[in-house]
């Protein structure tokens, strides 16, 4: 929440000389107006769980789980509209443009940032309506570390870690291994005969591996090699609609990142080169499908930075990107392809309160020019009143593989979608009547024309390019915090009313003019009440969706929702050795809802949760 998060916004006098960590420079040097959430305390809660559970419960972030899938939805935008940045590495499909929540462990992540709102002239093609930042924190100097970690919770999911930490003045190595194991029969009610019944045909299966390991080359040059393997075996269980299912899913993928920087005086020169490796393996002999997708994409990205004054800093970006692809259903001759980016940003300090940020990016993707996309940004941090920040910028997505040469149905006359997105927010921290009250409310307005739409056609769907979205809403984040001899009381809010309309009739007789767009819900709700000791953690998490709309035209919707968690943990220390236990109750009224339409969710569960620290 706010008192959660890191300010973003001042960051008019940063050294680029500080102690850099491994997370993304871009992000925290270079926005402004921009909302950032900090999720990093929140972390904790949620071991032995991936990214979906955590931002379902802690974020604006709009999950749909597809049974044993899950994308995200970021102020109306769809799943594609979302960049996932694992360590400066993009996660997204170059095939679909997705990226599946449920495939990362937070086991292996210490920094989580959620940025709401376009976001292009930073991040490039897929930033139209925000970002997710995974990131590692290796520091050195830090001594030896070892943890272990086991979670067990309901309907036969279990999971186990292991992370070891060597840390010296000039060497750090970092390794971490994950295995979780979930029958995930949970129980759920059946519309039709009003009774129980456990989900069939769900069982996962996911190993992952991660190590890296960092040098300090001299006093200003550090280099790190950063490695990520995971293989996931998933059973896609059948919808409600549905008598049974024979549908299985197979991920693999590899990904190789490694890092270099220069930091001498007021220079900063970083670069990053890497490979990635996707492998899907789709199988439904009900349905005759057996579908092999595999792509990889080579990386090389390189950024200059520099202050010429204390007001006034400089940083140049250049990317080259090679994807290939191999599927049968991508039906082109070419199935390789080279992308370029170049952009430039300018922080420019006008007074000790006042500061503007000039920022512009072009991208080249096979010969073809991308739209330009340049943004704005001020801010004013006078602490007397409040701190306000606006911003406006331009952002676009490249229509994906699947988008153009999908057999059958690709276009590959399709245009980038294109988004303009202006923020506002105010921010203010006060003390009163002995609470320590952090506020802050964000608005947004933005467009997004050419949205891609498949839309059905005598034998099969299309996609074209006659989408056009208005976003618009608010975003209120707040904590309250009350100290005491024992312990300290917080109470966190965090609102938001989101409408995305479909504003262009894209067909004669378009029912969904004027519309909100399906599963995007009008108001959601997370607010939490804590109490925390030195050694105690007691939480109440609540959490409220309005109705979906589950079509265009609003005939067919879910129903609002309201969930209730509750849950403890406690440190245990020992000479040089911690132990943490922690147990929650998810779904503690047992609401029956869904995320996506035909998928059930479960009940109630019992997560515990056991960390040992050596």
């Amino acid at each position: 929440m706010v008192a959660q998060r890191i300010d973003t916004l001042k960051t008019a006098h940063v050294s680029l000389l500080k102690e850099v960590l491994l997370t993304d420079d871009k992000l925290s040097d270079w926005t402004i107006g921009a909302s950032v959430l900090n999720l990093d305390s929140t972390l904790e809660r949620y071991q032995g769980q991936d990214l979906a559970s955590l931002l379902s419960q802690e974020t604006h972030v709009r999950i749909r789980n597809y049974g044993a899938l899950s994308s995200s939805s970021i102020r109306g935008a769809g799943a594609a509209h979302t960049q996932v940045v694992w360590n400066g590495l993009f996660l997204n499909s170059p095939m679909n443009g997705l990226y599946d929540l449920s495939l990362m462990p937070l086991f292996f992540i210490q920094n989580v940032q959620i940025q709401s709102g376009g976001l292009g002239s930073l991040l490039g093609s897929g930033s139209i309506g925000g970002s997710i930042h995974l990131n590692q924190n290796l520091t050195f100097n830090q001594g030896n570390h070892l943890q272990l970690q086991s979670a067990f919770s309901s309907y036969a999911n279990r999971s186990y870690g292991v992370k070891a930490h060597i840390g010296k003045t000039k060497t750090l190595f970092d390794v971490a291994f994950y295995q979780q194991q979930s029958k995930n029969n949970f129980l759920y009610t059946d519309p039709y005969t009003e009774t129980l019944k456990n989900l069939a045909h769900a069982n996962q299966s996911r190993s992952a591996l991660q190590t890296s390991i960092s040098k300090k080359l001299s006093t200003s040059v550090r280099a790190d090699f950063i490695y990520f393997y995971q293989e996931t075996a998933r059973l896609i269980p059948p919808t409600l609609f549905e008598s049974q299912s024979t549908a299985v899913q197979d991920d693999t993928s590899h990904r190789l990142l490694f890092k270099t920087q220069l930091a001498k005086d007021k220079f900063q020169w970083n670069t990053q080169t890497s490979y990635t490796s996707d492998k899907l393996l789709f199988v439904d002999s009900l349905k005759d499908i057996n579908a092999k997708h595999f792509s990889e994409q080579f990386g090389f990205n390189q950024s200059f930075q520099f202050k010429t004054d204390a007001f006034n800093r400089f940083r140049f970006e250049h990317t080259v990107n090679y994807q290939i692809v191999n599927s049968k259903s991508i039906l082109t001759d070419c199935t390789k392809e080279i992308r370029y980016a170049f952009g430039g940003n300018y922080h420019k300090t006008l007074s000790k309160f006042t500061a503007v940020l000039f920022s512009a990016r072009q991208e080249i993707n096979a010969n073809v020019w991308s739209p330009f996309l340049p943004s704005f940004a001020f801010k004013y941090t006078e602490n007397k009143f409040a701190d306000v920040a606006f911003s406006i910028g331009r952002s676009y997505r490249q229509p994906t593989w699947n988008d153009r040469y999908w057999n059958p149905g690709g276009n590959p006359n399709l245009k980038p979608e294109d988004g303009v997105m202006a923020n506002l927010s105010i921010n203010k921290s006060f003390i009163f009547m002995r609470l320590d009250h952090r506020i802050k409310l964000s608005a947004y307005f933005g467009r997004i024309t050419d949205w891609i739409i498949w839309l059905p056609e005598i034998a099969y769907w299309v996609p074209q390019n006659i989408g056009l979205v208005a976003q618009k809403g608010l975003e209120f984040q707040s904590n309250h915090s009350y100290g005491t001899p024992v312990g300290i009381f917080t109470y966190s809010n965090l609102s938001s009313l989101q409408l995305a309309e479909n504003i262009n009739q894209r067909v004669t007789g378009d029912d969904a003019v004027g519309k909100q767009l399906i599963y995007v819900p009008l108001f959601q709700l997370n607010e939490t009440l804590n109490f925390k000791t030195n050694s105690w953690d007691f939480y109440l998490t609540h959490h409220f969706e309005s109705i979906r709309y589950t079509t265009e035209d609003h005939s067919s919707y879910l129903p609002a929702y309201h969930t209730l968690s509750v849950g403890f943990q406690k440190n245990f220390k020992w000479k040089t050795t911690q132990f943490k236990l922690g147990v929650d109750l998810d779904n503690v009224t047992n609401t029956n809802f869904q995320l996506v339409q035909g998928r059930p969710m479960p009940r109630r569960i019992l997560n515990v949760n056991f960390n040992y620290f050596l």
